[in-house]
């Protein structure tokens, strides 16, 4: 019987480390993946979409087709559940089983000292206090808080520990 694909979702405000995470769990995946990031469809849809609705739309699309071809999906972004919640519960509906919500719980001043590392980027501290407090948990049974004093490593293994990625 072949393995049911598993969904693994890094939700939390910029700078809290899910890019980088989800690049050290694709160097250390045994399986094929695929990678939905939220910041990539930001920029594809011209005009800028600002309801999300489309954004939400193709994510989900993505999203499902890579589970439903046998791909582990990691789906990454700051995903606030106010424009994101109907995403989530299509995904979830079309893939019930295999799904794990990771929301990255760091402090605003911390996610503003991360950024500064990023170098150039489009955003300031005063863009970022105002999506802030946009990001908070989903509240879906089981989604695991990870905790600002992780190291990259240590949340790593976690993820895979939890998923099974």
């Amino acid at each position: 019987m072949e393995r049911e694909a598993k969904l693994v979702v890094l939700r939390g405000p910029s700078g809290a480390g899910k890019s980088s995470t989800a690049r050290r769990l694709i160097e250390l995946a045994e399986r094929p993946l695929a990678l939905v990031e939220q910041d990539y469809y930001r920029g594809i849809l011209y005009p800028k979409d600002e309801s999300h609705a489309k954004r939400a739309a193709l994510i989900a699309a993505m999203t499902t087709r890579a589970l439903t071809e046998g791909y582990d999906v990691i789906l990454e972004g700051l995903l606030t559940m106010r424009s994101y919640g109907d995403c989530f519960e299509e995904i979830v509906s079309a893939h019930p089983n295999n799904n794990n919500f990771f929301y990255f719980d760091v402090s605003f001043d911390e996610t503003v000292e991360r950024t500064k590392f990023k170098g150039e980027v489009a955003w300031t501290p005063d863009d970022m206090r105002e999506w802030y407090p946009t990001c908070t948990p989903t509240e879906y049974e089981g989604e695991i808080i990870v905790p600002e004093h992780l190291t990259l490593e240590a949340a790593v293994q976690q993820i895979k520990q939890v998923s099974g990625i």
